[in-house]
């Protein structure tokens, strides 16, 4: 299950993804069943290569937290905030928030509605 953390400051909530070999288990165990149930037929596999697809449709849509959106980038650049290409992909050329998540640190993921409260 997802942690969550509030802070005093307003309704802030953290959601840490942590992944353990029982939790990436039923995972599959529940993938399987909604495959089964949508007439895709049952995915013979490990495991791992749910979690490993999984995490990377995450990472797909994750943008670091401290990225400003709205500014233009050439305006970013000018303050020394570097951005990836992969921001400039998820966001357009008009740096607008299209992405799901953003990341805190190297393993916290928050959801990106957050920022809108």
């Amino acid at each position: 299950m997802p942690s969550t953390k509030s802070s005093t400051e307003g309704a802030a909530t953290t959601v840490r993804l942590l992944i353990t070999k029982e939790r990436s288990q039923r995972a599959h165990q529940a993938a399987l069943v909604v495959g089964v149930a949508l007439g895709q037929g049952t995915h013979e596999g490990c495991p791992y290569a749910f979690l490993k697809t999984f995490k990377r449709i995450i990472d797909d849509e994750t943008v670091p937290e401290d990225i400003p959106f709205a500014v233009p980038y050439d305006d970013l650049e000018n303050q020394k905030i570097k951005i990836s290409p992969k921001v400039k992909s998820i966001r357009g050329k008009l740096n607008v928030p299209r992405e799901r998540f953003h990341l805190r640190g190297r393993s916290t993921y928050l959801w990106a509605g957050l920022q809108f409260h």
